[in-house]
């Protein structure tokens, strides 16, 4: 790093060839030549040099001096080489406080002088912490690209004692840093090539302070499809598809495969759909601040705000159980056939915060639905296991719809008192009134609890009827 390297900035072949070879001779090393403004930014940020010579006279819109004050943020000693023997252009280079001022034509002698004494002054080289933080912005760069870290710039701790850069799948890589924490911790490598991925998440959190940021990135199910079906010819783009998501989606979910599955991949290059990855983020502790879709993957920046959920009933499997409230506010497991992608549930709030509800009562623009999941909802055949809640009792077949305490905060105090003291149902009312607005949807549930209260038996039967009928002629739809 202090070898004395030098980055020659010239416009002119032959001077630029002149000053390369005197300095070499001289024991310097010139780590490159820049013709122009642009390219000297360019190779400053990337070379990091310990002293820059540079033509005030370059070509084109920027000259010397406005180059040189867009790299003061550096603190690199900077020569000035001028033709222009001028008090003007003088007066002008001394507001940006060169390490040295030749005149051309330039003596050997001087040269060496000059830039001896350069280096000599002391606070004109670069330090070694701004040095070593370009560096790492560098390797990020050449590691992902500029524009995904142009994505997460704001969030980039200024303190490189308190940034931990990694590009790793393993948790040990996290855990077996010397410091006990970090402000920010950045992920290079693929969440998809994680093979315990919450496992990972956790360690991370465990290293970060509540508000500290999280960085990474994974390349989601929806943008590898795009890619399958782009790269092969139709018919063959379809079937590669399929071979491609029974092999990365079905078979892990199988249970007894799961394990052969993991044990041939090594966990590596798992297709994850954008849900998954921001739901796994949630389970662990982390709030999603940005995310943003670049070239093929989803880069996301999180904030830690509490410590991980260590769910272990994540929704995986074809059936899940969902936290409901029942009867008498005692919490409840729902079951039903899963149509959202895994992790889906803890992605409540995030949905809610950014697209809150649709006119139907459901959370709009929800991207955690499968496709699958869109068509089972469309004809109501994903609360079929709900069954298994009327066989236990703690549900019944008509009855206002079993919701989530964060649903249930959207409702009045008298309503919620007095749904509270009903069992859910699994056929809701407002599918017999065509009533689904998010108002309206509260206002179904008033009519029917008090005409329930008024007619105990024949309500739920009536209720029931209507609501099938609605269901078969499509007057209703469930997402």
């Amino acid at each position: 790093m202090f070898d004395k390297r030098i980055l020659v900035v010239e416009d002119d072949a032959l001077n630029a060839l002149y000053f390369k070879e005197v300095l070499e001779s001289k024991g310097y090393q010139v780590v490159g030549v820049a013709e122009s403004s642009e390219m000297a930014l360019i190779e400053t940020r990337k070379l990091l040099p310990d002293l820059l010579l540079m033509d005030i006279g370059l070509k084109g819109k920027t000259n010397g001096i406005e180059t040189a004050r867009e790299l003061k943020k550096y603190n690199i000693p900077i020569v000035f080489l001028t033709a222009n023997n001028n008090k003007e252009v003088y007066q002008k280079a001394k507001e940006v406080k060169p390490a040295g001022y030749i005149i051309k034509p330039v003596d050997e002698t001087e040269l060496f002088n000059v830039v001896e004494l350069a280096f000599s002054k002391k606070g004109r080289q670069v330090s070694k912490e701004v040095y070593l933080k370009e560096l790492q912005k560098k390797y990020i760069i050449e590691e992902i690209g500029e524009r995904p870290f142009l994505f997460f710039e704001q969030y980039y701790n200024k303190n490189i004692k308190k940034t931990l850069v990694v590009a790793t799948t393993t948790r040990f890589n996290i855990q077996n840093q010397l410091e006990d924490s970090f402000e920010t911790i950045i992920n290079l490598q693929k969440t998809n090539n994680i093979q315990r991925v919450n496992k990972f998440f956790e360690s991370v959190n465990g290293k970060l302070p509540v508000g500290g940021i999280f960085i990474g990135h994974a390349e989601t199910k929806g943008l590898k499809k795009k890619m399958i079906l782009e790269k092969y010819p139709p018919v063959f783009n379809y079937l590669f598809y399929i071979l491609y998501f029974c092999y990365k989606r079905v078979w892990p979910k199988l249970p007894g495969l799961k394990k052969i599955y993991f044990i041939l991949t090594k966990g590596r290059n798992r297709a994850m759909s954008r849900a998954e990855v921001l739901g796994r983020l949630y389970s662990c502790g982390f709030e999603v601040l940005e995310e943003s879709f670049i070239d093929s993957n989803l880069h996301f920046v999180a904030k830690k705000i509490k410590e991980p959920s260590y769910d272990m009933h994540a929704s995986y499997d074809l059936i899940f159980k969902m936290k409901r409230v029942g009867k008498n506010g005692k919490l409840i497991n729902v079951y039903k056939f899963r149509t959202m992608h895994p992790y889906a549930e803890f992605l409540q709030d995030y949905i809610l915060k950014h697209n809150g509800y649709s006119e139907i009562g459901k959370p709009a623009h929800d991207f955690r639905l499968t496709s699958w999941g869109r068509f089972m909802r469309r004809y109501w055949l994903d609360e079929l296991p709900q069954l298994i809640n009327v066989l236990k009792g703690e549900m019944k077949l008509v009855g206002i719809r079993p919701l989530s305490q964060r649903f249930l905060q959207e409702y009045p105090e008298d309503i919620l008192k007095l749904r509270l003291k009903h069992k859910p149902g699994c056929v809701p009312p407002y599918v017999a009134l065509l009533k689904q607005d998010v108002k309206e949807y509260i206002e179904s549930e008033k009519i029917y609890l008090l005409e329930k209260e008024k007619n105990p038996y024949t309500t739920d039967i009536k209720y029931f009827f209507k609501a099938i009928y609605n269901i078969i002629t499509n007057k209703i739809r469930s997402a």
